[in-house]
């Protein structure tokens, strides 16, 4: 069964909001993996673009997470 766009990416949206309210590290591996197997399943060209997507969200998210850190008194950006 194939979704239309627009409820594939709310489905994706609330996967990924799921995510990022786990608080358990098996559950957010469980759902990077299955968000990963999706994206595999992907159709030639739009393989590509969704793994250079995921990819690099993850890691920015890798990058500026260190500097939106607020531990201790010396805060690098509040927003």
């Amino acid at each position: 069964m194939a979704l239309s766009p627009v409820p594939a990416a709310l489905l994706l949206a609330a996967i990924g909001t799921v995510a990022l309210l786990a608080d358990r590290v098996a559950s957010v591996a469980a759902i990077a993996v299955f968000l990963l197997l999706l994206c595999l399943r992907a159709p030639g060209r739009s393989k590509r673009l969704y793994l250079f997507g995921a990819l690099s969200m993850g890691a920015g998210v890798v990058v500026l997470s260190p500097f939106l850190h607020v531990e201790g008194d010396y805060v690098v950006w509040s927003g």
